[in-house]
């Protein structure tokens, strides 16, 4: 997922996807594992995702969301409804916000399927998967 020289390499703990998730996005309650897993609240918690869904299930969930618009399929003002924390336009934009914001921050993260350096993934779409991070 992450080559080993990536900043956040060493942060990776567990990695959770639809297959190991009781729930799917938008649903908030696909993260209720995660939180339990590292007894964290949603508010010390950001979501990677580049989807209405991702935004909808970690807004729900009271966790940040970082969109990525990378893909170019979406645009900042397709997310007027939810409360973004921060827009990245590279996937790696997210590191530097991530490490910035919090030395001991639970990232979740979706991976665009085309890119071989990236963390995360989705919960409910087939292609790609959703991992926890956490920093050590």
């Amino acid at each position: 997922m992450l080559h080993d020289y990536h900043p956040l390499s060493s942060r990776i703990e567990v990695f959770y996807h639809k297959d190991n998730s009781d729930y799917l996005k938008p649903d908030p309650r696909v993260f209720s594992q995660v939180l339990k897993h590292f007894s964290v609240k949603p508010k010390e918690c950001a979501y990677v995702g580049d989807a209405l869904s991702d935004a909808a299930a970690a807004k729900g969930a009271g966790m940040h969301f970082i969109a990525v618009l990378e893909s170019g399929v979406h645009m900042e003002k397709d997310f007027t409804d939810y409360n973004v924390d921060f827009f990245a336009k590279k996937f790696v934009d997210i590191t530097d916000y991530i490490l910035k914001i919090s030395p001991a921050f639970i990232l979740l993260a979706r991976r665009p399927v085309h890119q071989s350096l990236s963390v995360g993934g989705s919960f409910s779409k087939g292609g790609s998967d959703a991992e926890g991070l956490t920093q050590s």
